[in-house]
C-alpha cells in the first residue's frame, strides 16, 4: 500500500515537473517571437541605425554560424572555461559550508566575505585577472566564472546550514555517530535541495560571465566572436553569436531544470 502511494506521489511530481517545463518552453517561444517581431517593426518603421542589422539578416547569419567550422571549437572552449570555473566554485563552497556549520565565527566571516566579493563588479574582476594572467591565458575567463558563481553557491548552502535539524544531530550523537558520520549522513543530505538550487543558478551565471570575460581577455570562444565581429563591423554576425549564447543559456537552464526537478526513480 505504501509502495503504491509513493508511486502515485512520484508520478504526480514528475507530471508537475513536465508541465512546468512545457510552460517554460512555450513562454520562451512567445518571448522570442515578440522580441523579433518588435525588432522587425523597429527596423522597418524607424530611421535605420547603421549599428542595428535587420533581424532577417541576423537569422541568416545565425544559420551560417551553425553550419560553420567555428561553432564546435568556440562553444567547446566557452563551456570548458565556465565548467572549470564553476567546479572550482562548487568545491570551495561545499568545503567552506562544512566549516561554516562547525564554527559560527567562520560562518559570520564568510558571510561578510561574500558580501565583499559581490560588491566588486564583473569588469573589475576581469581587469584584475587580465593583469595577473595576460591576454593569452584561459584563467581570466575561468576565474571570473568562479568568483561570480561562488557567492550564489555559498549563500544557498548557508541557508541550508541554518535549517539543519539540531535534534537529529543530537540523536545520532547519542547513538555514537562520529563527526564524519554527522557531516556525510546528516548535514550533506540536508544541504541537497539548497545545493541543487545553487548549482542551477551558479552554472548559468558562470556561463554568462565567461562569455563577457572572453570578449575582453581571449582569442577564442563565443564572447571573443561577438567582440571581434563587432569590431570588424560585421554586426549581423555579432548579433548571430549573441543569439547563439542566448539559445544555449535557455537550453542549458531548461536541461538543468529537467535534471533537478525530476525526482530519481520517476523515469
Amino acid at each position: 500500500m505504501r509502495s503504491n502511494a509513493m508511486k502515485v506521489m512520484q508520478d504526480r511530481v514528475r507530471l508537475a515537473g513536465k508541465v512546468r517545463l512545457f510552460r517554460q518552453l512555450i513562454s520562451n517561444f512567445i518571448i522570442f517571437f515578440l522580441f523579433f517581431f518588435s525588432w522587425y517593426l523597429y527596423y522597418q518603421f524607424s530611421e535605420k541605425s547603421l549599428l542595428l542589422p535587420s533581424p532577417l539578416k541576423v537569422l541568416d547569419a545565425f544559420l551560417t554560424v551553425m553550419e560553420s567550422n567555428l561553432i564546435i571549437s568556440n562553444v567547446t572552449v566557452t563551456f570548458l572555461r565556465s565548467s572549470v570555473g564553476f567546479l572550482l566554485s562548487l568545491s570551495m563552497s561545499v568545503l567552506l559550508a562544512i566549516f561554516m556549520w562547525q564554527n559560527k565565527t567562520i560562518k559570520e566571516f564568510l558571510h561578510d566575505f561574500v558580501i565583499f566579493i559581490q560588491s566588486i563588479t564583473i569588469i573589475v574582476w576581469i581587469i584584475i585577472f587580465l593583469v595577473m594572467f595576460g591576454l593569452t591565458s584561459n584563467w581570466p575567463a575561468t576565474l571570473v566564472a568562479t568568483i561570480v558563481s561562488f557567492p550564489l553557491m555559498l549563500n544557498n548552502l548557508e541557508k541550508g546550514i541554518e535549517n539543519v535539524d539540531d535534534k537529529l544531530i543530537e540523536m545520532v550523537k547519542v547513538h555514537g555517530a562520529t563527526a564524519d558520520d554527522i557531516i556525510f549522513d546528516v548535514v550533506m543530505p540536508s544541504l541537497k535541495p539548497y545545493l541543487f538550487s545553487g548549482v542551477r543558478s551558479g552554472m548559468s551565471m558562470a556561463l554568462k560571465v565567461s562569455v563577457v570575460a572572453e570578449a575582453f581577455t581571449s582569442s577564442k570562444g563565443i564572447g571573443y566572436q561577438i567582440m571581434v565581429n563587432f569590431n570588424l563591423f560585421h554586426y549581423e554576425l555579432a548579433f548571430a553569436w549573441a543569439l547563439l549564447i542566448i539559445s544555449l543559456l535557455i537550453l542549458f537552464d531548461w536541461t538543468l531544470m529537467w535534471i533537478f526537478e525530476t525526482p530519481p526513480g520517476t523515469e
